[in-house]
């Protein structure tokens, strides 16, 4: 099985913010895909709304020279801990991220920390 396809089917169990329905998996769309770090638009099938953009990281793991995917990164509740709580997203802040995600160049994966 393919990266993309195991982060369609990732995305695919989650539900929409907006009406609660899965995501479809045809709603999952590669923007970008950059050694192993890939942006990915989500989109609610259902309700006809732009849910997101995420940067996505595969793992692997070399066996023989061949690379597996060794698993899914899940948030932890000290991750859900550290989110919660803070002031929603404006309209400015998606279209300032658009604007900046837009403007990236080939080398925008020195904007990751380490």
């Amino acid at each position: 099985m393919n990266d993309f396809r195991l982060i369609q089917e990732h995305f695919s169990n989650l539900n929409c913010p907006n009406c609660d329905s899965n995501f479809s998996q045809d709603g999952i769309k590669l923007l970008k895909k950059e050694n192993d770090f890939w942006i990915v638009k989500i989109f609610c099938n259902t309700c006809n709304t732009l849910a997101g953009i995420a940067i996505v990281g595969i793992e692997h793991l070399e066996i023989n020279g061949s690379k597996k995917e060794i698993k899914n990164i899940e948030l932890t509740d000290n991750d859900i801990k550290k989110f919660s709580g803070k002031p929603s997203i404006t309209t400015d802040d998606v279209i300032e991220a658009h604007n900046f995600i837009k403007n990236l160049g080939s080398d925008w994966m020195k904007y990751l920390k380490n």
